[in-house]
């Protein structure tokens, strides 16, 4: 069964998400947002499209964390163990490999809690590394998350 395609886009105009989205064979895309009070009109309502060409498309991963968020390209998620959250990844689209992966870029005990497994910028996205972790926010809403920690 062939996997569900979803997006969502990041509009740093508005800095906000497209209420609407339209994504063309071609890869191009056309992006809506819900207004108000359109063209100066006190109570007209509806969809106003618009070009930003600094647009961020981002596509679903097809994942849910374990709260059953969907999980998108853009999104950092944490991994929790014991109630702590111990690292944070960047969920990343490889458009030469077609695959989705994490970049790891602040974790705690790194060697100690991935040893021996694929976590690194590179490999495939494991089902089970996502779906054991929660989505903390994005990169768009949420910068701070990308701070490195030196504790």
């Amino acid at each position: 069964m062939p996997r569900e395609i979803e997006f969502r886009c990041w509009s740093p105009k508005k800095k906000r998400w497209a209420d609407e989205i339209e994504v063309f064979k071609d890869g191009s895309f056309t992006i809506g947002f819900q207004e108000e009070n359109i063209e100066g009109v006190d109570g007209l309502k509806g969809t106003v499209y618009q070009d930003d060409d600094q647009a961020v498309l981002n596509e679903w991963t097809g994942l849910r964390d374990s709260k059953g968020v969907k999980v998108f390209e853009g999104d950092v998620v944490g991994k929790i163990r014991n109630d702590k959250i111990i690292s944070y990844k960047i969920i990343k689209f490889d458009d030469f490999e077609e695959t989705f992966y994490t970049d790891n870029f602040n974790s705690i005990a790194a060697s100690e809690i991935y040893a021996g497994t694929c976590y690194y910028r590179g490999f495939n996205i494991s089902k089970e590394e996502v779906c054991e972790s929660i989505v903390m926010g994005n990169i768009y809403q949420n910068p701070e998350l990308l701070e490195v920690k030196n504790d």
